[in-house]
């Protein structure tokens, strides 16, 4: 089997799944974010990151509206530099989160935490990226040794680094 005949296989078996799964009210249509279907291990991954990521931001959003009407859909888009259409399926989990520059605003706009927003889209800041590249077997052994450690002593790490006492 060709590479492209091995790829049509993998649509064909996705909308496959999804009609299945949409038929069977195991997953409903509108709720599935993204899926992949990995044809070699007939595995299915489900990913429901965009969708929890669009309902952070459609809460965010309408917790702000309810105080002040400058936090509309169609406000918040246009300071953002997206239209209305593609916040509100952001919103929904329809397509993937935006790119760097626009959560960045959209962070901005909504009280969060840029780096926040990011990691609730999946994503890392350029400059963590680039530090990261800098030293990626460090990077990652200083991260897999600290993911278990309680905030207090990470938060007291973070500041001896910022004081320059190592």
């Amino acid at each position: 089997m060709s590479s492209g005949q091995a790829g049509e296989a993998c649509s064909v078996a996705a909308t496959s799944l999804r009609i299945q799964l949409t038929q069977r009210n195991i997953f409903p249509l509108r709720r599935i974010s993204a899926f992949v279907v990995d044809c070699k291990h007939s595995v299915v991954y489900i990913d429901n990151m965009q969708r929890a990521f669009g309902d952070h931001i459609r809460k965010t959003r309408e917790q702000r509206a309810e105080k002040d009407p400058a936090y509309s859909l169609r406000q918040v888009a246009f300071r953002c530099g997206v239209t209305p259409a593609y916040l509100s399926r952001v919103e929904r989990g329809e397509v993937a989160p935006p790119g760097e520059e626009t959560l960045t605003k959209l962070a901005h706009e909504l009280g969060d935490d840029p780096d926040v927003l990011l990691a609730l889209a999946g994503k890392i800041s350029a400059d963590l990226r680039s530090a990261i590249l800098s030293r990626p077997q460090l990077f990652a052994e200083l991260i897999r040794s600290i993911k278990s450690t309680p905030d207090h002593a990470v938060l007291r790490i973070v500041r001896d680094v910022r004081e320059g006492n190592w």
